[in-house]
């Protein structure tokens, strides 16, 4: 098969270019008026899911070509996503730049992630039966997940919020997370360390979530990239939200679990005083940390995944003390950091 942004046999590509180059070759499929659209919905990001696809294929006897249309097919699915929650969420910014159906307009916006979603299907299958059908559940799950956070929980308990919340994040970013993690033993027929790979996945992609929700909670639109507060103001109680509520007063830790509509200013000025702040940022560092640990311990000495691992909450949390190295678990050695897009 030619793929674009092929690398040399043996290599491990970890530039984002590479995948970049990839997706511009995928793009190039979608005809106008779609095209454009396309190209940018997938300009800019970070890369993250698929640099950790490509390290997660270090050591196996995997094609580099293969690896690469691997991260661009799951970077396709990302993109489609991020697409439709603008659309719902009614954001006007994504990447720093305006979200795809304020350029254009939510029909043509919807089409292009529409697009991009059978274009991933079609290449993840093209690759492997296997890798095809996984990415077709991860996106059905996906699917699920948003489809209970536009319903709504119903109950207002807080152990029900707690479940609703973390369920949707299993589903919405910790699949996309498993898939990321299992693609390469996947894709080389391994189906049970890929099974475990994509449980560890799982619970990465719920720490990731918490980030994200921490970073709309006290980071600002400069440095996101998109609209913070956004999650707020839909009156979306998220985890780190929910998990501040034993340091709230009585008052406020009423109106997070009223149901109604967004938060009330009085609440969010009580979720970020100083205490709250630090003791979410701290939650959100540690459990990261607790499953990107576990994650390693199924990697050899000195892979790049170490790296990468370190990068994310560096990139997202505010707070210096998030970019402190994570402790190289399972492994003794070393690597030379890759090049990093955050």
């Amino acid at each position: 098969m030619n793929f674009a942004g092929q690398v040399r046999e043996g290599e491990l590509p970890v530039r984002h270019e590479a995948v970049d180059q990839d997706l511009r070759f995928l793009a190039a499929r979608a005809e106008p008026p779609l095209r454009p659209a396309i190209c940018q919905a997938l300009a800019g990001g970070k890369r993250s899911r698929a640099l950790l696809l490509l390290a997660g294929g270090q050591g196996s006897n995997l094609q580099p070509g293969t690896l690469l249309r691997a991260a661009a097919c799951v970077e396709l699915l990302h993109a489609a996503t991020l697409v439709q929650d603008d659309i719902f969420d009614e954001s006007r910014v994504r990447r720093g730049q305006p979200a795809l159906h304020c350029s254009y307009t939510p029909q043509l916006a919807t089409l292009a992630s529409d697009w991009m979603l059978a274009e991933a299907l079609r290449a993840a299958y093209s690759l492997h039966p296997g890798f095809g059908e996984a990415l077709a559940t991860c996106s059905q799950r996906m699917m699920a997940g948003e489809a209970r956070e536009i319903a709504m929980p119903t109950q207002r308990t807080l152990g029900a919020r707690r479940e609703h919340a973390r369920s949707i994040a299993a589903d919405k970013t910790g699949e996309l997370f498993g898939l990321v993690l299992s693609a390469a033993r996947l894709l080389g027929s391994d189906l049970a360390q890929s099974n475990r790979l994509h449980l560890l996945g799982r619970e990465l992609g719920v720490a990731f979530q918490y980030l994200d929700d921490t970073l709309d909670l006290y980071g600002d639109q400069r440095t996101a990239g998109k609209e913070v507060e956004r999650d707020q103001a839909l009156g979306l109680c998220t985890s780190p939200v929910l998990d501040a509520i034993g340091m709230l007063s009585r008052a406020a830790a009423a109106s997070v679990l009223s149901l109604r509509g967004g938060l009330a200013p009085g609440v969010l000025d009580e979720l970020r005083s100083e205490e709250v702040r630090s003791c979410v940022l701290a939650r959100a560092r540690r459990q990261w940390e607790t499953a990107a640990g576990a994650v390693l311990h199924e990697f050899p000495s000195g892979s790049v995944l170490s790296e990468i691992l370190s990068a994310i909450p560096a990139a997202m949390l505010p707070d210096p003390v998030a970019s402190r190295s994570l402790p190289r678990t399972g492994a003794k050695g070393s690597s030379a950091a890759p090049h990093l897009p955050f």
